[in-house]
């Protein structure tokens, strides 16, 4: 049995305002042929599908093309992250056809996502858990029976309000079902996935906070479902996390096939399809996995298709310009000049060597930054002028602009118009 996990689409993002609906295009195409060329049995979406609760209408109008697409195909199966409104992501939810599974509601993590293969045999269950917003699931999940996923918290006490105690109550609601449900002790693969800040992950400049009270790191731990529910039971293949943009492993399982121990599952952020910040360098990926018998036997990365690489160049603006970059020149970049003085015409000369050029900065090392310690109280007004353009500048004035100077300020104290 084969499942691509993917995350963090953000359909509708921008990179400094850089327009990436090609981006986004060519990656819905890319995921559309994976599944056809891979055969893939079902495609995970770890949450995160649109940037932002509202998305665009053409960026909604692109990923109802997708699904349609992808409904001939596979079984998609998704859950709202931090960025989706779960209101409307999962609106008609129940409406769509079978292969189309959308999960917004934690208290169904109960209800796993049956996955079959070609044959049409059950080889997989996916247990779906949204993006958890403590300030609302601490009740919703603080009581019920968690077999079925009755919410009877009205009775029950809260529970702590941190993103590890909402997590905890669903991953106990899911070892419930594993031990006690109607596929109990079946050979099968028992996947969860979740949207969360899971401990070990590495950030990167694009991620949105998720914290609440400072308290947003969900312990790798939790999902070995060791003392999750009151009968505790080891069982999940893989967790197929969504949240963080660069892809990683975390929890320190061993690899696929490896002969190493590990309490934990395999757990993976797939990361985002599309750079959406200068820090993420990693190449871009998602993940086929291969399961035998309910074992996760392989993982392999599927590089993402770039539409426009990112670079970062720092150097004096010599280096920048020179034919050592002229391979930067059609990617969007971050330009940081580090000459001594700004550079006349910095913006302009940079802009036109680098169309695509979306950040612009003459950066200057603090240790090399000057401080006066005269007092310019004792000094008169041409020689405070001359001072500061000195120190603003981080060079003397020439002769011709000093000139210009002098003559701007006798223009000033006298009254002239010029």
């Amino acid at each position: 049995m084969k499942i691509l996990h993917t995350s963090d689409w953000h359909l509708g993002r921008t990179l400094h305002r850089a327009d990436l609906t090609p981006a986004f295009e060519l990656w819905v195409d890319h995921v559309v042929d994976t599944v056809r060329e891979r055969e893939v049995d079902a495609l995970l979406i770890s949450g995160d599908v649109y940037d932002r609760s509202v998305p665009p209408a053409p960026m909604v109008e692109l990923f109802s093309r997708t699904l349609r697409r992808l409904a001939q195909l596979t079984t998609v199966i998704l859950i709202s992250g931090n960025h989706d409104s779960p209101q409307r992501l999962g609106f008609g939810a129940e409406l769509f056809q079978e292969r189309i599974v959308i999960r917004t509601d934690p208290l169904r993590c109960t209800q796993p996502v049956e996955v079959r293969d070609r044959a049409g045999k059950l080889g997989a269950l996916v247990y779906p858990v949204p993006y958890l917003d403590p300030d609302v699931e601490r009740r919703r999940l603080a009581g019920g029976d968690a077999r079925v996923g009755v919410d009877d918290s009205d009775s029950a006490k809260l529970l702590e309000r941190s993103h590890a105690a909402v997590m905890r109550a669903a991953v106990g609601r899911i070892a419930a079902d594993i031990q006690h449900g109607p596929h109990a002790g079946q050979p099968l693969a028992r996947i969860v996935m979740a949207h969360a800040f899971v401990a070990g992950g590495a950030a990167s400049e694009s991620e949105r906070d998720i914290s609440v009270g400072g308290v947003e790191v969900v312990p790798a731990s939790l999902f070995a479902l060791d003392g999750a529910g009151e009968r505790a039971t080891r069982g999940l293949s893989y967790v197929a996390l969504g949240h963080l943009h660069s892809p990683q492993r975390v929890g320190g399982a061993p690899e696929p096939g490896t002969s190493g121990m590990s309490e934990l599952p395999p757990m993976r952020y797939s990361g985002s399809p599309i750079a959406f910040s200068f820090s993420e360098t990693r190449p871009k990926s998602s993940v086929l996995l291969t399961f035998e018998g309910g074992v996760l036997v392989e993982e392999e990365l599927i590089p993402a298709p770039v539409w426009r690489p990112i670079v970062t160049i720092e150097a004096p603006l010599t280096e920048v310009l020179s034919p050592a970059h002229h391979n930067d020149r059609s990617k969007f970049a971050r330009i940081l000049v580090t000459d001594p003085a700004r550079p006349a015409d910095l913006t302009t000369r940079v802009r036109a060597a680098f169309p695509h050029a979306l950040e612009i900065r003459h950066v200057v090392d603090p240790a090399a930054t000057r401080h006066s310690t005269a007092d310019t109280r004792r000094l008169d007004a041409l020689s405070v002028l001359r001072q500061f353009m000195t120190e603003s500048g981080r060079r003397d004035l020439t002769e011709e602009e000093d000139h210009v100077m002098v003559t701007a300020w006798e223009a000033v104290r006298t009254g002239e118009k010029e």
